[in-house]
């Protein structure tokens, strides 16, 4: 069972400070419970079924998109994060990082053109670009002086 920061996502760019700071959150085990009931077969499956997004074929509508639902949530998880760390009892954590990673999911997939895999993978590949982590650093320090 991963813990809660093995479940936070991490970049090795310069968005790392940023992404960090604003946390990424559930998205991985997010795509790992809709794909899979098995958490070890369901990690698997999800890093295969992610989409391939080269990061220089990632569109301006796109990394506008991205940092909604980025923004969106970076909400879910400020408002989750405080309630899990209060659960002592490891199953009624557990059920409520299971709700919280509903309500990623359910957050991503409101923001529109935008869905749970597709987030996790233009987040993969600003990890490996410093151009488009630079994009959406910039659109997210935007986003949040609006």
């Amino acid at each position: 069972m991963p813990s809660q920061t093995e479940i936070i996502l991490t970049f090795r760019t310069p968005i790392a400070a940023t992404l960090a700071a604003l946390s990424l959150s559930f998205a991985t085990p997010v795509l790992a419970q809709e794909t899979e009931a098995s958490e070890s077969a369901a990690q698997d499956t999800a890093q295969e079924a992610l989409p391939q997004i080269a990061p220089e074929d990632v569109t301006d509508n796109q990394v506008e998109d991205f940092v909604a639902a980025f923004l969106a949530v970076s909400q879910v998880r400020a408002d989750y994060m405080p309630k899990i760390a209060e659960v002592e009892d490891e199953e009624a954590r557990q059920a409520l990082v299971n709700e919280a990673n509903n309500a990623v999911v359910a957050a991503v997939n409101d923001v529109t053109d935008m869905d749970a895999k597709t987030y996790v993978a233009i987040g993969k590949a600003a990890e490996t670009d410093k151009a488009l982590s630079d994009r959406i650093t910039k659109r997210i320090e935007a986003a949040q002086s609006e």
